[in-house]
């Protein structure tokens, strides 16, 4: 059997997860949730089972967070792209720091040239960037729908995780909203500027009502393409 050595970890090339996404679509639940069910997925790092990371869609920049895609492509690894509900999503996107928006923006996926909102900025991003995620794994699922969208992916790695196990696996990770808790932790506060932390903190405790007409709002044509894409996709119809 073939091997792979990278960031120093010997990896063996078969059975490899690789899980990509947008920003705040997800990734480290779904890491979570499977070192739950006994696998060593690294959040935005590889781990001996393999990574999961939003940084993984962009192809020729370095990434602020873990691997690039030109040191896992070559890997023989599983290619899942989880997919988080846009409205949610994009509204976790808002309080993204200045070097993971720099790296989108500088990504080479979507023209952000005339964006005069963030939250044009970010409508942007989750549809270009689901739109290169899709064209490069071979399995899609939305994460509202994790508990068994995922199960495909399991079953072409071959890890012997049935559905009772990944459910309970699920339940064991908690919920995704309390990532945004997280994120305001008081050790990670001093590497945030005010003006993230303030942000973070309104998302993690006072969420503003968010909608569909949120989106369309700001950009009536962009929120359209967006639910099609994602609306199509959760119903199995964009094969």
């Amino acid at each position: 059997m073939k091997r792979a050595k990278t960031n120093c970890i010997i990896l063996e090339s078969e059975k490899i997860a690789c899980i990509i996404g947008t920003g705040r679509s997800g990734t480290g639940f779904i890491a979570k949730a499977l070192g739950k069910a006994g696998r060593d997925i690294g959040h935005e790092a590889m781990g001996k089972d393999g990574i999961s990371s939003w940084c993984l869609v962009a192809d020729d920049i370095e990434p602020p967070y873990g691997l690039s895609w030109s040191r896992v492509k070559n890997l023989d690894a599983v290619i899942g792209h989880q997919v988080r509900h846009p409205v949610d999503s994009i509204l976790s996107l808002l309080t993204m720091n200045k070097r993971s928006e720099a790296f989108i923006r500088n990504s080479g996926i979507g023209d952000f040239s005339k964006c005069r909102k963030k939250t044009e900025w970010a409508m942007i991003h989750w549809l270009t960037w689901n739109q290169r995620a899709y064209d490069k794994a071979s399995f899609h699922w939305t994460l509202d729908n994790a508990e068994t969208g995922f199960m495909p992916m399991l079953d072409s790695l071959s890890w012997g995780i049935n559905q009772r196990k990944w459910t309970q696996s699920i339940q064991a990770a908690g919920k995704i909203e309390n990532a945004a808790k997280s994120r305001v932790q008081f050790k990670k506060m001093a590497r945030m500027s005010p003006k993230v932390l303030l942000s973070r903190i309104k998302h993690a405790y006072f969420p503003r009502e968010s909608s569909w007409q949120t989106l369309a709002d700001v950009d009536a044509v962009l929120a359209q393409e967006i639910k099609l894409f994602y609306t199509t996709l959760a119903s199995g119809g964009l094969d």
